[in-house]
């Protein structure tokens, strides 16, 4: 894990804390790692990623805009299926609903899911796909197809809602968020 990954745990579960106990809390938090941080190697963090971290007064924060509150994603590929996640960070939990073709099997070589991974690591995920910087819309430029993949996210922040859609064009860290709902879900997706 990265210290800026660690960081956004830390502040996730304890909301914002002073630097000098932040550093203390990634410390606690590295400790088997061999790692320790100072002060200066948290600050170094903080400044690089201004868009996530807020530090005032002396106190760091995860920026309001930034932290997820509730994330939903739909895809749809014609013929194929449909497929949905909730997830809900303030209660911890997440559904995940599959809607399929009668003659449409699962995904070949995909029998069942596997078991689920854990909301907290899924929300740095959220952190690294960056959805606020996405663009509101993705279509190809040779218009759109009409049975590619369809796909919507819509994220609740603490201040902010975002939504953002496209047809068989995807943000860069798509798969980032792709990748994430899959270790979560422990299901194939997008």
């Amino acid at each position: 894990m990265r210290l800026d990954e660690g960081i956004l745990i830390i502040l996730d579960e304890k909301g914002p804390l002073p630097l000098a106990e932040l550093c203390n809390e990634a410390n606690t938090l590295f400790e088997n790692d061999g790692f320790t941080h100072d002060p200066s190697d948290i600050y170094k963090v903080l400044n690089r990623k201004k868009e996530l971290f807020s530090l005032q007064g002396g106190m760091v924060s995860i920026q309001p805009g930034k932290q997820p509150l509730c994330l939903t994603v739909n895809t749809e590929l014609p013929g194929m299926g449909s497929y949905q996640v909730k997830v809900d960070f303030t209660k911890g939990y997440f559904t995940f609903i599959e809607w399929r073709d009668r003659d449409c099997p699962r995904f070949p070589g995909i029998s069942e899911p596997k078991n689920p991974g854990d909301i907290l690591i899924f929300k740095t995920k959220i952190y690294k796909s960056a959805i606020w910087n996405w663009d509101k819309t993705y279509y190809p430029e040779d218009g759109i197809i009409l049975d590619g993949l369809s796909w919507s996210v819509k994220l609740k922040t603490t201040t902010t809602v975002y939504e953002k859609c496209g047809i068989n064009k995807f943000p860069v860290k798509w798969k980032i968020l792709s990748r994430g709902i899959r270790e979560l879900t422990g299901y194939p997706f997008g």
